[in-house]
């Protein structure tokens, strides 16, 4: 069951690579480390020189960066200016279409992309966690799963630092250089240890079992509640004992159940019926029913209505994780016998009697 979380992430340029990365999480300012105390990082395609830092960038940015005339039409060619650095024509040349990148955590990356266009970062994270300091005017982001679709709406260069979610030392860090050129197809590979890849995919387990189980919350909130009546009361009277472990006055306990009732629910997983309760007019079915799927599995009364039943409860909950278990007690009224039931009439043997 594939769940889409789409967002859409905005914030100020910033450049300003340094070793140490912070990263804002609810008041709190994180350190992210990015070199690890390794050699000095190139992850650019073969060919190409390393990335020097922000500083070139916006040298050479700053001189050939669009009016706010020609912004309006950014699609269009934009004239290179004779300051550009060589290693920054050189990222543009190597522009591709399609490209193509293998990076162990912690490198640093430098990629053209299209510039006014939706281009397409494509990642082996299950759930891509995306930190920039591009604001809404420079670069729209929107995430799905491990992919990150980014569109640059000015000349600028921007930095991005991408992780698995939840795995922090999985990050990388990526510098989307724009250029007048048609969008880009991305692929990331990044090459994470057994032991980061397991703890990614337990992040990912925790997140997805948590979403269920909000989701299940909020639409017990939002159910209807039914008005209380004198039959409901009278209903509650003789349900709480049963739910407390107990017979209520006037019932007797039998496993004697019919077979055909043995299973009455129109529900996935285990249940049977293994307990009744007879009384005068009526008799409740207590029904066991464990969740013995891998996923959280919500239990409705109305699964259990058929002809004959005229109450379903259950107890203590409706929303069963894995292997957690609940009741369900179901009352039908006794069938009164009718005058077709006793077959054919019989004549009296005594005079008179009965006319």
């Amino acid at each position: 069951m594939k769940l889409i979380n789409k967002i859409t992430a905005s914030i100020c340029l910033s450049l300003s690579l340094m070793p140490a990365v912070y990263a804002q999480d609810e008041g709190l300012d994180i350190p992210i480390q990015t070199n690890f105390g390794r050699k000095p990082m190139n992850a650019t395609p073969a060919g190409q020189p390393a990335y020097n830092g922000a500083a070139e960038l916006r040298a050479a940015t700053n001189s050939f960066v669009p009016s706010e005339t020609n912004r309006a039409t950014s699609n269009a060619p934009v004239s290179k200016s004779s300051n550009e650095p060589d290693f920054l024509q050189k990222v543009k040349q190597s522009f591709k279409p399609e490209q193509s990148y293998n990076l162990k955590p912690g490198r640093n990356i430098v990629i053209p992309v299209g510039q006014g266009f939706s281009n397409a970062i494509r990642t082996n994270f299950r759930s891509l966690s995306v930190k920039t300091s591009a604001n809404a005017e420079q670069a729209l982001l929107e995430v799905e799963d491990g992919h990150l679709y980014v569109t640059l709406r000015t000349m600028q260069p921007i930095s991005l630092l991408l992780s698995e979610d939840g795995v922090i030392e999985s990050e990388i860090s990526i510098v989307l250089v724009p250029m007048a050129s048609p969008p880009a197809m991305v692929d990331i590979d990044i090459d994470m240890p057994a032991e980061m890849t397991l703890k990614a995919l337990n992040h990912f387990n925790e997140m997805e079992k948590q979403k269920k189980i909000d989701k299940a919350t909020l639409e017990a909130q939002n159910a209807p509640v039914l008005r209380s009546s004198s039959y409901q009361k009278s209903i509650v009277s003789i349900l709480k004992p049963i739910a407390q472990g107990k017979t209520p006055a006037g019932y007797s306990i039998t496993n004697d159940i019919p077979n055909y009732l043995k299973h009455p629910c129109r529900i996935a997983i285990y249940h049977e019926a293994g307990q009744r309760l007879s009384g005068s007019q009526d008799f409740i079915d207590v029904v066991l029913v464990h969740n013995d799927s891998d996923r959280v599995y919500q239990v409705r009364e109305e699964m259990c209505l058929n002809d004959g039943v005229t109450s379903v409860a259950l107890y203590p909950k409706s929303y069963l994780q894995p292997g957690e278990e609940t009741e369900i007690y179901i009352i039908r009224k006794l069938k009164k016998a009718s005058a077709d039931s006793y077959g054919q009439t019989r004549p009296r043997l005594t005079m008179g009697a009965g006319e």
